[in-house]
């Protein structure tokens, strides 16, 4: 069987991004290349302001993340500290949506860098019960942390 750059003819090639965006060579970016993910262990950007439509792409598939990992989480802390979870995720990408459609959108944003700083509490006592792994915490944490980010780009930029 042949092979084309290395790899047999057929392979699958498994891309790790959020949202659509195309790779750019790290030397390229400036203030506004944004690094959202990586595609064969190379870094892939998004060049331009981050819009309004990626922090809802990726505070929603992190909010379908929590809802997931509620559902494995030990009963005694699926009720309540996963309904908390889940309500604040979603409260969340509730307002971002508010946001998107509002031309006052200082307040909402201040609210949702709330509810924001209020999910990186709840999943760090989630951790703290050993009711999530460490490893399923680095990645949330990365998500929250990047629609921080967006947040604040956002609340500047408007």
């Amino acid at each position: 069987m042949g092979e084309v750059s290395g790899r047999p003819i057929g392979s699958s090639i498994r891309i790790q991004v959020s949202c659509l965006c195309w790779p750019l060579p790290a030397e390229e970016t400036n203030r506004a290349g944004w690094l959202v993910g990586l595609a064969e262990g190379q870094p892939v950007y998004y060049w331009g302001l981050m819009s309004e439509l990626q922090v809802m792409a990726v505070m929603y598939d992190a909010s379908k993340w929590i809802c997931r990992k509620v559902e494995k989480l030990p009963r005694s802390y699926r009720f309540t500290l996963g309904d908390r979870l889940i309500n604040t995720a979603l409260d969340l990408y509730l307002l971002l949506v508010e946001a998107q459609y509002t031309k006052d959108r200082q307040s909402i944003l201040t609210q949702a860098n709330l509810e924001l700083e209020k999910l990186r509490h709840l999943l760090r006592l989630t951790l703290d019960l050993t009711a999530l792994s460490l490893k399923s915490y680095q990645y949330i944490s990365e998500q929250i942390n990047q629609v921080g980010k967006m947040i604040g780009s956002w609340r500047r930029n408007d």
